[in-house]
């Protein structure tokens, strides 16, 4: 997910810009990078930081809901304490003790093997179409019904007005 990272020093602060991968399939789950997951990045080189600015949006593998490709985070660096790491040598583990073998059980006899029935001929067409249930039949559709309307239309009706009226005359 993360192309680049890249780390300014200046005096005690750090400068840290993160250019991260757009996913390619939209299999591939969106991942978004926090703080805490670039504090661990740089635990390894740094000792003791503390954040100042991160980014507004989310960084991540998405062009999508607001996530950026980059991000600029700034961090204290604390002062690095002076550790001697003298190398120490393990020590040496006692020697588990081999614990006694079972006495082997007896093996049962292995029984015989069955003989092997033969092999049935292999059938013909016609055969294996006999075994086979007969077709079902197929469904014709209905002819299509045109559906008339409930209401009669406008021009319907005028004209029913129209003769009602002339029959009253």
């Amino acid at each position: 997910m993360i192309k680049s990272i890249t780390k300014k020093v200046n005096g005690d602060k750090l400068e840290v810009t993160v250019i991260t991968r757009v996913r390619s399939f939209v299999v591939n789950p969106i991942i978004t990078l926090s703080s805490e997951d670039l504090l661990e990045i740089l635990k390894k080189d740094f000792n003791t930081l503390k954040l100042l600015k991160s980014p507004s949006n989310p960084v991540g593998n998405s062009v999508r809901k607001g996530i950026k490709q980059k991000g600029v985070w700034i961090f204290e660096i604390g002062k690095k304490e002076n550790i001697s790491h003298k190398p120490t040598e393990p020590e040496p583990e006692p020697e588990p003790e081999p614990e006694p073998e079972p006495e082997p059980e007896p093996e049962p006899e292995p029984e015989p093997e069955p003989e092997p029935e033969p092999e049935p001929e292999p059938a013909t067409r016609a055969e294996v179409l006999e075994d086979l249930p007969p077709p079902k039949p197929t469904r014709r559709r209905k002819p299509a019904v045109k559906k008339t309307s409930t209401k009669p239309s406008i021009r319907g009706r005028m004209s029913k007005i129209a003769k009602e009226s002339k029959e009253k005359k």
